[in-house]
């Protein structure tokens, strides 16, 4: 339908044809539109930010710079509030990211070497 890959679209403005169909099937077999709907509406109005404050695992927020749903601003306050957070910007416009999306590279690699910090001297304890 023009209406899901319009929506696809905007989530994935880089994506190719292949991978927003995927997309829109995914979401089709995922639940219904009104699920969908109250999901949105819970996304738009949670607020987590005093929860940010709370948490103490090793954190790296990644956010694409040119994400319309999502303003990079967002991304930005997410890693501020955590403590000890990393912050990582990629050029991508996508929601999130697909194996077209050029941004990807840098991505896997962020986290890879996020999660291989320390790891020779196994888990370390994060102090408040």
């Amino acid at each position: 339908c023009i209406r899901d890959r319009a929506w696809a679209t905007m989530v994935l403005p880089m994506a190719s044809f292949d991978e927003t169909t995927d997309l829109i099937r995914l979401v089709a077999h995922s639940g219904t539109t009104a699920d969908a709907l109250l999901q949105r509406d819970l996304i738009d109005k949670l607020d987590v930010s005093e929860d940010l404050r709370k948490v103490r695992a090793p954190t790296l927020v990644i956010h694409a710079r040119m994400c319309a749903i999502h303003p990079v601003a967002e991304g930005r306050k997410i890693a501020a509030s955590i403590p000890g957070a990393e912050f990582l910007e990629v050029d991508s416009s996508n929601t999130f990211f697909v194996a077209s999306d050029p941004a990807l590279d840098r991505v896997l690699g962020a986290m890879l070497g996020f999660l291989d910090q320390d790891s020779d001297s196994g888990p370390q304890p994060r102090t408040a």
